[in-house]
């Protein structure tokens, strides 16, 4: 990798785009991943669309063929300027909390072959079977070490646990143990919660506000749960919710610790302090108008960049430049952003430090 390599720290997949996509699970296992698309009308699509008709409205709806097509993606990182690519799912994998042991083997054997168009830029993030915490540990041995996967995808909620559950401490010490990054990605079981008890909350609705409270959730009750105290070698990333909100955020959760003296027993400091490990990081868009703000009041150290490329509501083409302009930003600030923050997260080393 180059030394100033532009890196997308979360960039997506769309397996669900390929022609004959459920072949890489048991047939059962795959007409079940694809009913959960063309039986959930909705989002992209109404009720009693053929399902040729859904796949159309799928692959209409991304911006480029590259969430399928890893050749086309190619050619489009080539465009933006972007060196390498770190890849998680779309409505497979983000359309349910869990999935079972053979539909992440599936899944992930599927981003194997996808990356293998050029390993050194296309880089992926494996789907784990959290709901059962001893195969995706078995899971995430196999995806590092047969395909050379650069992390793990976490959810910030799944069913009534959240990310500071106790069922989850294994999973965690593996990843620690192995030096490989927990990547915490939208979205929380919140949002489902809204739309379920208030009906006028559509979808529109609850992804304005369940990206950011995803991370901000997430975040906190890893910190409230005293998961960073247990694990201070674990490196995480909370993706897709932007940063404006993180100084507010901080200051609110600090304030909580400091005026309930003896309500959070897991941990002995302030929240904001566990942003100064090093280990924890937050991915921003290209065009948060309050990125400065908040990348000067956390620090430069935490801060990721993420183009959400091919999505419909992510910026292509342009996202590398609408980052590059973005005004308050130091050339050196937007190269840790680019650059190095996202090696530091993904390998746990800086170009400064002596090893």
């Amino acid at each position: 990798m180059k030394k100033d390599a532009v890196i997308d720290i979360d960039g997506h997949v769309t397996m669900e785009c390929v022609d004959n996509w459920t072949r890489y699970f048991k047939p059962a296992d795959g007409e079940f991943m694809e009913s959960l698309i063309v039986n959930n009308p909705g989002r992209y699509w109404s009720s009693g669309q053929t399902k040729e008709a859904v796949y159309a409205g799928l692959k209409a709806r991304n911006k480029s063929t590259g969430g399928w097509d890893p050749k086309a993606r190619l050619v489009d990182m080539d465009s933006e300027g972007i060196d390498v690519a770190v890849l998680f799912g779309t409505e497979m994998t983000l359309n349910q909390e869990h999935y079972s042991p053979d539909v992440c083997r599936g899944y992930n054997n599927w981003l194997s072959d996808y990356c293998s168009a050029d390993p050194d830029r296309l880089k992926g993030i494996a789907l784990l079977p959290l709901g059962d915490i001893e195969a995706a540990i078995v899971e995430m041995n196999r995806t590092l070490k047969e395909f050379g996967f650069v992390g793990v995808l976490m959810k910030p909620s799944m069913e009534d646990k959240i990310t500071d559950d106790p069922m989850f401490e294994p999973l965690y010490a593996e990843a620690e143990r192995l030096s490989v990054p927990v990547n915490v990605h939208i979205p929380h079981r919140v949002r489902f919660m809204l739309r379920k008890q208030f009906p006028r909350y559509d979808y529109i609705r609850v992804h304005a506000f369940g990206s950011p409270a995803s991370c901000m959730l997430a975040m906190m009750d890893m910190v409230f749960g005293g998961v960073l105290d247990r694990h201070p070698n674990l490196r995480v990333a909370y993706l897709e919710g932007g940063v404006s909100w993180l100084p507010y955020w901080l200051d609110r959760i600090d304030n909580e610790y400091h005026g309930r003296p003896g309500d959070l027993p897991a941990i002995d400091k302030p929240p904001s302090e566990y942003l100064t490990s090093g280990n924890i990081f937050f991915g921003c868009d290209p065009d948060e108008k309050h990125l400065a703000y908040a990348t000067n009041a956390v620090g430069e150290d935490l801060i990721v960049w993420a183009s959400d490329y091919p999505h419909s509501d992510s910026i292509f083409p342009g996202a590398v430049k609408a980052f590059l302009d973005q005004e308050g930003l130091t050339k050196e600030q937007k190269r840790k952003v680019l650059t190095e923050n996202p090696v530091a997260l993904l390998t746990g080393k800086r170009p400064s430090d002596s090893s």
